[in-house]
């Protein structure tokens, strides 16, 4: 859908895995933001800039939040080569940090139940939360999704 969708996909260009790599970022931002991309770069002061300003978003580690900008770079080149690469990241995150547990899980698997939701997007949310839980290495539960 076009509020996921990569700027250059929405200018014309034919889709290429580097804007499948936006769409992820895209999903992983709202579900750790809690607002979506299209909504925070329309009311962001630099349109071609992903916005990590206010106080919640600033609690992401500065970890995440460069896998996330790197996902989200307006220039295709600029991003993830492969989802590879992308798994790497993560996975070096995930063992650098310590484990997250439910308690600390808590507040942003209830957000993005609330995403969830608010959008009703069915299955297209269930492979993108396993992946945030396993990255945090939380033992919440996904919430399940009404379709």
């Amino acid at each position: 859908t076009i509020p996921y969708m990569a700027p250059e996909v929405q200018a014309g260009v034919k889709a290429s895995p580097r804007a499948d790599y936006w769409s992820l970022g895209a999903i992983f931002y709202e579900c750790l933001v809690g607002t979506p991309l299209a909504v925070a770069l329309r009311e962001s002061k630099n349109p071609k800039e992903v916005p990590f300003s206010n106080e919640a978003i600033l609690s992401i580690p500065h970890e995440m939040r460069a896998i996330i900008c790197r996902m989200l770079a307006f220039n295709p080149n600029d991003r993830y080569a492969t989802a590879d690469q992308i798994i790497d990241d993560l996975k070096r995150f995930r063992r650098e940090r310590a484990p997250v547990t439910s308690e600390q899980m808590k507040p942003l698997m209830e957000r993005v139940e609330s995403i969830i939701q608010a959008r009703r997007r069915g299955e297209i949310w269930k492979a993108p939360l396993e992946a945030l839980k396993n990255v945090f290495g939380g033992d919440a539960p996904v919430p399940e999704v009404e379709n």
